[in-house]
């Protein structure tokens, strides 16, 4: 469940940050309550995003989400940055990269395909109106612009 939404000032870099509610109390507030824990968990985002600006690579815009760790009392935020959006006969890539604490886990850049992304939010959203997994893979969610071109039907083994 999310928190909040907010945009960064003059949308520098352009992006969205949300925060997710799970830990953020305990996490982010220093016993100071749900209010100051959401300050904290804002100025964490912005915070991360300033002190890697040179370590991210150029990307369109970018998602990001500030979460907590509660095992391990650790503030994180995952950043999915959005490439090649706005070129022509491409597929936007979205690049997924995570911090704990401030610094990145990794220098590697995981880059997803969007349409798969959008894939699985369909799938999901057909999973949730079923009553069964029997009755979800006896059905499929329409796809949209992503219907495949071929049938529907079972692979034959």
């Amino acid at each position: 469940m999310l928190k909040a939404r907010f945009l960064l000032p003059n949308h520098k870099p352009p992006g969205r940050m949300y925060v997710n509610l799970l830990g953020l109390e305990r996490v982010f507030g220093n016993g100071k309550g749900i209010e100051k824990a959401l300050d904290n968990a804002i100025d964490y985002g912005t915070s991360t995003l300033a002190y890697n600006k040179r370590g991210l690579s150029d990307f369109d815009f970018f998602i990001g989400i500030i979460s907590s760790d509660t095992v391990k009392m650790e503030r994180v935020f995952t950043l999915f940055a959005y490439y090649d959006v706005y070129k022509q006969h491409t597929a936007p890539k979205i690049g997924r990269q995570f911090f704990r604490g401030r610094y990145l886990l990794s220098e590697k850049i995981e880059h997803l395909d969007e349409d798969t992304i959008t894939l699985l939010y369909k799938e999901n959203e057909f999973r949730k109106t079923t009553e069964s997994l029997e009755d979800y893979m006896n059905r499929y969610p329409h796809l949209g612009k992503l219907e495949p071109k071929r049938g529907f039907g079972e692979l034959l083994v």
